[in-house]
């Protein structure tokens, strides 16, 4: 089991490296700007970020307690009002939907695999 991890572990690193070298070298050949702080800048990781399952999960609750009527009230008397759209959208239910069947589906295959 261990070498199957390890082997797992090195085509993931290689991949990533391999990856990451690629993007590095076409965005140095089509870029306009060469130093070094600008060409990092613009890595765009809060669009990969917001599909892993927890960020996801979380968007389904957009802060509960300031929907609570005495966080309101309290508000109110201090002046500052609450304005958030507590709506949730169709992209958060669905991606949620489908890690959720992802997740369901690999423990049922662990557990099958298992012969529990």
């Amino acid at each position: 089991l261990k070498s199957k991890v390890y082997t797992i572990d090195a085509f993931v690193g290689i991949s990533k490296l391999l990856v990451f070298s690629i993007s590095l070298i076409l965005g140095g050949i089509y870029s306009d700007y060469n130093e070094f702080q600008i060409i990092f800048s613009e890595i765009s990781a809060e669009q990969v970020i917001k599909f892993f399952p927890l960020q996801f999960i979380g968007n389904l609750i957009t802060e509960p307690f300031t929907r609570l009527s005495a966080i309101q009230n309290i508000a109110d008397q201090l002046g500052e009002g609450f304005t958030k759209d507590y709506g949730v959208s169709f992209l958060n239910i669905t991606v949620v939907l489908v890690w959720s069947a992802v997740f369901i589906w690999g423990s049922y295959r662990l557990l099958k695999s298992r012969d529990l």
